[in-house]
């Protein structure tokens, strides 16, 4: 893969995949999700965030932020995606029901805003955005995920029959495909390379997801 192709139409899109995935929105712990973010100092917008400096539309209320977990994870309505904002940056997260049972989650973000207001801030956000995928992983039992790149990621049946075609600028493998290409992951020295909850997530380069 070369580092000219890890961005895609200049957005961060990580895909997260999930076997038997069903139950997340039903015990609870896609609301535990939300709730960690808000923690975190992020709030959520309705619709897009307007104006970007001090949004008029946020989302305060409890009942108000309930009824947006209710929404996120109804598969059927299209408009299902969360905005999360916090001063000078926001992501945004959705949930998708795929035929075969995979439940896929996605974290997106715009290039632009990694990079920040006067093009300094890259590394720093990249890292943001890397905590915010790890907050995924260490609430939702995850079974891969990766940077979507125009070496696109594989298809849910690849996932859980275990044929992964890349490791990607940013992958998480959980315990049971980690052993498959632990000898792969040595091979490209990844810049961080970290244990969490059930797996590893592997970051080839900070400064190549930029290039």
């Amino acid at each position: 893969m070369s580092k000219d192709s890890w961005i895609q139409d200049d957005w961060l899109w990580f895909w997260g995949y999930i076997i038997d995935g069903e139950k997340v929105c039903r015990d609870g712990t896609f609301r535990k999700l939300v709730m960690s973010y808000l923690e975190l100092g992020y709030t959520l917008i309705n619709g897009p965030t307007v104006p970007f400096d001090d949004p008029q539309n946020k989302i305060t209320d409890l009942n108000d932020i309930e009824k947006a977990i209710t929404r996120a994870c109804n598969f059927d309505q299209r408009n299902n995606k969360l905005v999360f904002w916090r001063p000078l940056f926001e992501f945004r997260m959705k949930l998708y029901n795929h035929p075969t049972n995979v439940l896929l989650w996605v974290l997106d973000t715009d290039l632009d805003l990694i990079l920040g207001p006067n093009y300094d801030a890259g590394e720093k956000n990249i890292m943001e955005f890397i905590d915010l995928i790890e907050v995924v992983l260490e609430t939702i039992p995850t079974d891969f995920g990766c940077l979507f790149t125009k070496d696109s990621p594989p298809d849910e049946e690849d996932v859980v029959e275990g044929r992964i075609p890349n490791v990607y600028p940013i992958t998480y493998f959980s315990n049971k495909l980690i052993e498959k290409y632990k000898e792969q992951i040595i091979r490209l020295g990844p810049e961080i390379n970290i244990e969490i909850c059930r797996g590893r997530m592997i970051t080839l380069s900070i400064k190549g997801i930029l290039k």
